[in-house]
């Protein structure tokens, strides 16, 4: 069993960004856009499991990741990692 610091879908959040081919700063400027008070620096201290993550943080990042909000916490189905 893994145990979690902070929140369960940074390491997933990182993958599905890397997948998407987004750098953390472009991310953030996305989910800015949505209306999410967010930099580049939460969007690090989440990835690396050092930050809680909101629940409506959760829903934008998911928004402007065009996932579902369970890529965030499952990961992305096996047909789509690389």
């Amino acid at each position: 069993m893994t145990i979690y610091n902070k929140n369960v879908c940074g390491t997933n959040l990182k993958k599905i960004r890397q997948h998407s081919k987004l750098s953390q700063t472009q991310l953030a400027a996305k989910s800015q856009l949505l209306g999410l008070d967010i930099d580049k620096k939460i969007i690090c201290l989440i990835e690396n499991d050092k930050r809680h993550i909101h629940d409506y943080e959760l829903v934008t990042l998911a928004e402007a990741l065009k996932v579902p909000i369970g890529y965030l916490i499952d990961g992305l189905p096996t047909y789509m990692c690389d």
